[in-house]
């Protein structure tokens, strides 16, 4: 009986608040959704994620901003040190309230609150986003551009914040932040692509262009941020220098970069970071010398 009248008063009070928009008071409901979470048997607990998951009632502040701001889960980051750092150089980012919402519930229900964080979706690992592109304004040659009858589309699949902490660390030579991009490239490959529907970072850094003849039909184009990775000098050298990734040998890959794993095996693949870089010796002309003189 519980569980249908808190049903009836989500269903019918709490959530049609929010599809009616203004302001809304979300702390006594994330009150209510996280006791009902806690209270939930385990078979409960997926159909009530699912009921509230993309409702906007988790609180986050823009820097320099008072005024909180609230939005769903899916859009928003778990405050990590780590993804704290990433996203200094980059606006698009936006992070939970945690300390806010460890206080409201209590130190000794934090396993619990990380637990519903988790399962409504908050996001605790770089965002894999799908974006449009403009064909005309992108000043790409590579698009495919296949004749089509009923309209065409391009999309892509970027990495949130990546553009900017890329050309921070070519305008700036930054070493911590090309490690700590290494490193979360690293995490992204290991959530996404070998536990997910894609094997390689080429297969989940890819674009989509869609078009019409006879039936719908897709062609792929390698995405701006994965052209960007493999054409940026956002990697150190042996020496200190900051070059192209793939103008770098493995047998000289700075300690600062780990390749110990299944994981970093696939980003060397991917950047294009070679067994040994190719190095083109001058062989000189010996045919006009005496034997003395070669010897020499």
């Amino acid at each position: 009986n519980l569980s249908k009248l808190c049903s009836f008063f989500l269903c019918n009070i709490i959530l049609p608040q929010y599809k009616q928009g203004g302001e809304i008071d979300t702390d006594p409901h994330f009150q209510l959704f996280f006791n009902y979470y806690c209270s939930c048997s385990h078979g409960e607990v997926e159909k009530f994620v699912k009921l509230i998951k993309d409702y906007e009632f988790l609180t986050y502040y823009i820097p320099g901003e008072s005024n909180p701001h609230r939005g769903k889960a899916s859009e928003l980051y778990l405050p990590s040190p780590e993804l704290l750092s990433y996203f200094e150089t980059s606006s698009s980012a936006h992070f939970i309230a945690l300390d806010e919402y460890r206080e409201m519930v209590g130190l000794s229900r934090e396993v619990q609150l990380m637990s519903f964080l988790n399962d409504i979706g908050i996001n605790k690992e770089v965002r894999v986003i799908s974006s449009p592109v403009d064909y005309h304004s992108s000043n790409r040659t590579d698009l495919p551009y296949y004749h089509s009858t009923r309209g065409r589309s391009w999309d892509e699949n970027i990495l949130d914040g990546c553009a900017e902490i890329v050309e921070h660390i070519v305008n700036n030579n930054d070493k911590e932040k090309s490690i700590l991009l290494w490193q979360r490239l690293l995490c992204i490959i290991e959530s996404k692509c070998i536990s997910w529907r894609c094997s390689t970072l080429s297969e989940l850094l890819v674009g989509t262009y869609k078009y019409h003849y006879y039936e719908w039909k897709t062609a792929s184009f390698d995405s701006s941020d994965a052209i960007l990775l493999k054409n940026s000098p956002w990697m150190m050298n042996a020496e200190g220098v900051f070059v192209l990734p793939g103008s770098i040998a493995r047998a000289s890959l700075p300690d600062i970069y780990p390749t110990k794993s299944e994981a970093s095996e696939r980003l060397l693949d991917f950047l294009g970071v070679l067994d040994k870089v190719a190095v083109q010796e001058e062989v000189e002309d010996t045919s006009n010398l005496t034997d003395h003189q070669k010897e020499k």
